[in-house]
C-alpha cells in the first residue's frame, strides 16, 4: 500500500512537470523561441539595431522575439568589422551564425598606400593614424605651396630671358637685362632646393607611413598580458594547508 501511495504521487508529479514542459515549449513558439547570435571567433561584440536597439557578447542569446530588419554588426580586437541586414520573421526561432576576418598586415599596408594613416587606424592604432594622416596632409600642403613658387620663380626667367633677347642689341639697357636673367636664376635655384626638401619631407612621411603599416603592424592576441592570482586549499601530509598560486601571461 505504501509503494503504491507513492508510485502514484510520482506519476502526479511527472504529469505536472510535463504538462509545465508543453506550456513552455508552445510559449516559446507564440513568441519567436528566441534569437542566438553566435561568432566565429566567439567573444564578439554584437549589436543590433531595428525596432530595438540591443547589445552583448557571443553567444550572444535575445529571450524577445524579434521582427522585421535589423542591422547586425559584430566587433571583436583583431578582425574586421562585421556589417550586414537581417529580417527576422515571426514565430520563427533564429540562430545566426557570424564569421569575422581577421586583420593582416598586407591589407593595413594597402589602406596606407592610397590614404596614409588608414592603415594605422585599420591596425587600432587610431592615434599614429591621425598623426602620420595630419603630417602626411601638411607636408603635401607645402609641397604644393613649394612647387607653386618655383614655378613663378621659372616664369620670371623664362620672362627675363625673353626680354634680353627683345634688347639684346640696345647696348645701353643689355647689361640691366643680363644682370635681371642673374637674378631670377638665383631665385629658381633658391625655389628649387626649398620644393626639392619639402618632396623629401612629404616622400620620407608616405613611406614611413608605408613601412609602419607592414612592419609594425600588432600581433593581436587573444590574451593580453596580465598576472593572475590563485588561492585554494590543499592537503599536505593530511593537515589542510593554504596554497597561493602566480600566474603570468607574456
Amino acid at each position: 500500500m505504501f509503494n503504491r501511495k507513492w508510485g502514484w504521487t510520482l506519476i502526479m508529479v511527472l504529469w505536472v512537470w510535463g504538462q509545465g514542459w508543453a506550456a513552455s515549449a508552445q510559449n516559446n513558439d507564440k513568441n519567436g523561441g528566441g534569437t542566438r547570435i553566435e561568432t566565429t571567433p566567439g567573444g564578439a561584440v554584437v549589436y543590433l539595431k531595428g525596432e530595438y536597439r540591443l547589445a552583448g557578447r557571443a553567444p550572444f542569446v535575445i529571450s524577445q522575439p524579434l521582427i522585421g530588419v535589423y542591422e547586425i554588426k559584430a566587433r571583436k580586437r583583431g578582425y574586421e568589422t562585421y556589417a550586414a541586414t537581417h529580417v527576422f520573421r515571426p514565430g520563427l526561432p533564429e540562430r545566426l551564425q557570424i564569421r569575422l576576418t581577421r586583420k593582416t598586415r598586407l591589407r593595413a599596408m594597402i589602406r596606407s598606400m592610397f590614404v596614409p594613416g588608414w592603415g594605422q587606424v585599420y591596425s587600432e592604432h587610431r592615434f599614429k593614424g591621425v598623426v602620420l594622416g595630419s603630417a602626411q596632409l601638411v607636408s603635401g600642403l607645402y609641397l604644393l605651396v613649394t612647387d607653386s613658387r618655383y614655378q613663378k620663380a621659372v616664369d620670371a626667367f623664362n620672362s627675363a630671358v625673353r626680354a634680353f633677347k627683345i634688347y639684346e642689341k640696345n647696348a645701353e639697357v643689355r647689361d640691366l637685362y643680363i644682370q635681371k636673367i642673374f637674378e631670377t636664376q638665383k631665385d629658381v635655384d633658391k625655389h628649387y632646393e626649398i620644393r626639392k626638401r619639402a618632396l623629401i619631407i612629404a616622400a620620407s612621411i608616405y613611406m614611413y607611413n608605408l613601412l609602419d603599416a607592414l612592419i609594425l603592424f600588432p600581433s593581436f592576441k587573444d590574451n593580453q598580458p596580465g598576472v593572475r592570482i590563485k588561492v585554494a586549499m590543499q592537503q599536505v601530509n593530511a593537515e589542510p594547508t593554504l596554497g597561493l598560486g602566480v600566474q603570468a601571461r607574456f
